[in-house]
């Protein structure tokens, strides 16, 4: 849920951002450098919250695969030390 919040305030802040924010103002239109340093260090905030997000989403990722495994291999290691039922009515 917090990423899809950061991802919408990604896209909508940079949506909202004028041009000129990036590229000087445009003629009628006047902002001051103050303003603007403002505006990038807002976009530069939220590309690191997203940045930061991806990571940790990346990170679970890795475990949730490690632990996968895990259980796999527990699970294999279960059914080779358990006998079979069709062997134990055998005998």
């Amino acid at each position: 849920m917090g990423l899809k919040r950061n991802i919408c305030t990604l896209s909508c802040s940079r949506g909202a951002v004028p041009r000129s924010t990036w590229a000087g103002p445009t003629t009628g239109e006047s902002t001051s450098v103050s303003q603007r340093v403002y505006k990038m260090r807002s976009f530069q905030e939220n590309v690191s919250i997203f940045t930061r997000n991806t990571t940790n989403l990346v990170i679970q990722i890795s475990e949730l695969n490690q632990l996968r495994e895990q259980l796999r291999k527990a699970l294999q290691s279960a059914q080779i030390a358990a006998p079979a039922p069709a062997e134990e009515n055998a005998n």
